[in-house]
């Protein structure tokens, strides 16, 4: 399975194959996972299919979207892997009196939701680079991408009525 995201006219789309349950030796060869990864739009043409993610990498992530998704995330967290191409900087929701100089014209409702930015690091000439392309989730998106998570772990099954829907959406695509 596939997800698949239009943030803001580049499409975006990711598959985790090879995921496995892990033990406690971390950086075990057979422990990464085999990712495929595009960005395209008007500006923009970048994909890569390589390993990236650690097999608990993935859960921490899922676990982290999860705790986002519910609340228990009460300050910006940052997220960083063993591999250096994503990174994922979590937001929890605010109200605007949290923010010093701000005017609240809304009492009773958070008036900013939960966000996440994701920076993936570009690769040039077979290293690092300095480039990077940054793009904002908005809670529909980090659930989407909590749910394909919690599918490809097997948290989930296939048949679960949110994944059936994301399929439906055109958001999960069968392989």
């Amino acid at each position: 399975m596939r997800l698949r995201l239009d943030m803001c006219d580049v499409d975006f789309q990711l598959k985790i194959k090879d995921w496995h349950a892990y033990t406690s030796s971390f950086l075990d060869d057979d422990l990464w996972t085999h990712d495929e990864f595009l960005l395209k739009g008007k500006y923009i043409d970048y994909s890569f299919d390589s390993e990236v993610l650690l097999s608990s990498e993935v859960v921490y992530l899922r676990n982290a979207l999860d705790a986002l998704l519910r609340g228990i995330i009460k300050e910006k967290t940052e997220i960083s892997f063993a591999e250096p191409d994503f990174i994922f900087k979590l937001s929890p929701a605010q109200r605007l009196f949290d923010e010093p100089g701000k005017v609240v014209y809304r009492d009773g409702y958070k008036d900013v939701d939960i966000n996440m930015e994701m920076i993936v690091q570009f690769w040039c000439s077979g290293g690092l680079g300095a480039n990077y392309f940054s793009m904002l989730f908005d809670r529909n998106d980090i659930e989407a991408l909590y749910l394909y998570l919690c599918a490809e772990t097997g948290e989930i099954a296939i048949d679960d009525v949110r994944i059936v829907k994301l399929l439906d959406a055109g958001v999960l695509l069968p392989e």
